[in-house]
């Protein structure tokens, strides 16, 4: 049986704790001194890392420690069928959320897909920009942040993060990136991608976990939505090509859909003023720099 969490700790509760993100937000509550509740999927043991199947059972674990958030990171993959998205991106995010009114601060994540692939446009995208998604991810993502919204206007301490692009080592094998790794790993020489147009806002997975922690536990009320990127339009192709290379063999790319005359390159770039107002973000790294975080984890800062 797990102990109850020491009454003077401050708690948090994270779903989706052993995922590609979770597990590096939890590990920034860790080294914050927060103790961490995962919801879900067990997860490897450590010092202040507590673990709970459900919610009720969380519950018992904190009858006299302070609950300070609840962060909800379990997602559908963007690949998965219309189904899964609204099973797990609705379906286990909304009740969590109405179970824990009033109790602590609730915050969800989001996605630049809430804007549509169809976007064809340099302008850095704020909070308030039109909305259009052209996949069930984004359509589920959009319903999110719409419920966020919603019972943020009604008094609820309520948060969603529309997170654009986090990277690093260990991702997906059905992101771009994790499917570049996946075919290196296996030994192969013509790697295969989607189109490579244009540019992406791309922010290293330690720094979104970091701004998630800190949105989490920040003392003073925010707004609904907060846009989390880089604010920088990196070039996608560039960067593909910059960590091809840093595997040290001879790769070739291939995309399998190339832009044309008449679907032009487009950028997806974050305006992230309203960020700045309560983190203070890093400066974007260089294409060489972000390669090197993708494939080792390591920043040149």
């Amino acid at each position: 049986m797990t102990p109850a969490i020491d009454g003077s700790a401050k708690v948090v509760i994270v779903n989706g704790a052993g995922g590609f993100l979770g597990c590096r937000v939890v590990a920034d509550f860790l080294r914050r001194g927060v103790r961490v509740i995962a919801l879900g999927a067990p997860v490897p043991a450590r010092p202040g890392l507590f673990y709970a199947r459900d919610l009720g059972t969380a519950l018992t674990l904190l009858p006299d420690a302070e609950l300070a958030a609840c962060v909800a990171l379990a997602s559908a993959s963007p690949l998965a069928d219309p189904a899964e998205q609204t099973a797990i991106t609705l379906g286990q995010v909304l009740p969590i959320m109405k179970a824990l009114e009033g109790v602590c601060r609730f915050v969800a994540i989001g996605s630049a897909a809430e804007y549509g692939s169809a976007l064809r446009t340099a302008t850095a995208l704020n909070e308030t920009h039109p909305r259009s998604p052209q996949s069930a991810y984004g359509h589920a993502k959009t319903l999110l942040m719409d419920q966020i919204e919603t019972v943020h206007h009604q008094g609820r301490d309520a948060l969603g993060l529309r997170l654009f692009s986090a990277v690093g080592p260990h991702m997906s094998s059905r992101s771009l990136w994790g499917a570049v790794e996946a075919q290196v790993s296996a030994g192969k020489t013509d790697i295969e991608t989607q189109s490579l147009g244009g540019a992406r806002d791309i922010l290293p997975a330690d720094e979104a976990a970091a701004i998630i922690t800190t949105l989490a536990l920040a003392p003073r009320r925010l707004p609904p939505v907060i846009n989390v990127g880089s604010g920088h339009a990196t070039p996608l192709r560039p960067l593909v090509h910059s960590v091809l290379h840093r595997h040290g063999v001879a790769l070739r790319l291939a995309e399998r859909c190339m832009q044309s005359a008449t679907k032009p390159d487009y950028d997806i770039v974050s305006d992230i003023s309203l960020l700045r107002r309560f983190y203070k973000v890093q400066s974007p790294l260089p294409v060489e720099s972000l390669a090197r975080y993708i494939v080792e984890g390591v920043c040149d800062v």
